[in-house]
């Protein structure tokens, strides 16, 4: 499976609070550092396939994790994309490193 969707968050807290929260419904998840390209701040996020994305919007929706929640997906070997407008009605950011 392709783990190429990335769940970053604020604090370290939540991304464990998240990593439960998904094991526990079966989404298949990996905890890795946050990609060079997406912040340079030292950090872990979640990464997850894209076919999981309505789950895991649902799941950290409902959740209500504070401060900034953001998702994007790999687009090319160094590209990210941020994505999470659609989720949490945010401003879309395509970001590269």
């Amino acid at each position: 499976m392709n783990l190429d969707t990335y769940l970053l968050f604020n604090s370290i807290h939540y991304v464990m609070k998240a990593e439960e929260l998904l094991k526990d419904a079966g989404i298949i998840i990996d905890l890795i550092p946050v990609p060079r390209e997406i912040s340079s701040d030292c950090g872990m996020c979640i990464a997850f396939s894209e076919q999981d994305l309505r789950k895991v919007i649902s799941l950290a929706s409902r959740q209500g994790f504070p401060g900034e929640t953001r998702i994007y997906r790999r687009m090319a070997r160094h590209e990210y994309q941020r994505i999470e407008k659609e989720i949490f009605g945010s401003e879309t950011n395509s970001g590269t490193g």
